[in-house]
């Protein structure tokens, strides 16, 4: 599901336990072949890898929103002014 998520545009992330090198290689293979964007040991502390990538994904997100948005006021605001012209 990981990489039905990451085709669709979404993000997905790779987690494994920090001491468990077996599952740690799997999630690292997983990135080899571009499943998941992120592998990253199980760490949800505040300074974490874990943190910090969910924290970029978001920003992303939120820049990616406001830019469709800006652009869309700018469509508006062009085709309002077509239509006075005409």
């Amino acid at each position: 599901c990981m990489k039905l998520v990451k085709k669709n545009g979404g993000n997905s992330i790779a987690v494994y336990r920090p001491r468990n090198q077996k599952k740690r290689h799997m999630a690292e293979q997983l990135v080899a072949e571009n499943r998941v964007n992120f592998a990253c040991a199980a760490d949800y502390s505040a300074d974490g890898e874990m943190f910090h990538i969910v924290e970029s994904i978001i920003r992303r997100v939120r820049s990616d929103f406001d830019f469709e948005q800006m652009e869309k006021r700018n469509q508006e605001k062009f085709s309002r002014h077509k239509s006075a012209t005409e």
